[in-house]
């Protein structure tokens, strides 16, 4: 496995082609994965909207967090899935199949205890500049190397974790190319909804609300908006663009993880030696 192999082009390159394989797999991500986006968004929404009056209302916003609770383990096994699913299509180079559905309860469990631990890092960081990028990538490789995880307990994952990131160059190269492919994805998602609010109204029909809400002025603080519209309508586009971004993230990890593994085990030698046995016997 050459250094060449480890660039963020090549494991750029492999997600995407890994991501045509696995296609339907992604609607099953998005599936497992829209309802906890959506409850975050309204909860966040609420939280702000209340404000001061927010502690009177205590038992509404228990209940939203507790659904929010509950809608991260699907959320968790979505993830699970699609990255069986990719690491199947980067075994195999073709598309799985519902075998994928059979994530192995141990890597399941692993991954569960550590995007919770996640998302209390995530938090408890949420201040600082340098540990946002981190926990995001923290999730992703715990996901990605939840397949590699044969038994249950607490150090495990995380060792399994750090054992395979000593690509820093790689990871980062990755990450800073998932933070402006989230950029460009809200970007585009914004001006396609905008475009579609202009057409409906040169149809003939009144000035749309939404047309009052997409317009720039009202985005960039120019006019001023009633709270949830002016807020709402981004932590949506925001969740599309999450969405779009996800697959070829997790994707990307999971090449990086099957790289160092192949490393580790010279699979990739084995693999070499059966491509050269293949290209004679042709």
């Amino acid at each position: 496995m050459t250094s060449a192999e480890f660039s963020t082009v090549a494991v750029l390159d492999e997600a995407g082609e890994t991501v045509r394989r696995v296609a339907p797999w992604v609607g099953a991500l998005w599936l497992f994965s829209l309802p906890l986006r959506l409850l975050q968004v309204q909860f966040f929404v609420e939280t702000a909207r209340l404000d001061r009056q927010a502690s009177y209302h205590g038992d509404y916003l228990d209940g939203l967090a507790l659904a929010a609770l509950a809608a991260f383990l699907p959320a968790c096994y979505g993830r699970a899935v699609f990255v069986r699913a990719c690491t199947l299509a980067l075994h195999s180079r073709r598309a799985p199949g519902p075998e994928t559905w059979r994530t192995p309860a141990a890597g399941l469990a692993s991954y569960l205890y550590t995007a919770l631990l996640t998302e209390l890092l995530f938090f408890a960081l949420l201040v600082t500049v340098i540990g946002v990028p981190v926990c995001i990538l923290f999730a992703g490789l715990a996901a990605a190397t939840a397949p590699r995880i044969t038994r249950v307990g607490v150090v495990q994952p995380v060792r399994e974790i750090l054992r395979t990131s000593y690509h820093v160059g790689t990871y980062l190269g990755v990450v800073s190319i998932a933070g402006l492919a989230l950029l460009l994805a809200w970007i585009n998602l914004y001006f396609a909804s905008l475009l579609g609010c202009r057409l409906g109204e040169a149809l003939g029909a009144d000035p749309l609300p939404c047309t009052r809400i997409l317009r720039p002025a009202a985005w960039f603080g120019v006019v001023q908006m009633p709270w949830p519209a002016e807020t709402l309508p981004k932590l949506l586009f925001l969740v599309g663009a999450i969405l779009l971004v996800e697959p070829f993230w997790l994707a990307a990890l999971v090449g990086c993880v099957m790289r160092s593994t192949y490393r580790e085990t010279g699979e990739d030698l084995r693999q070499w030696f059966h491509k050269l046995r293949q290209e004679g016997s042709a």
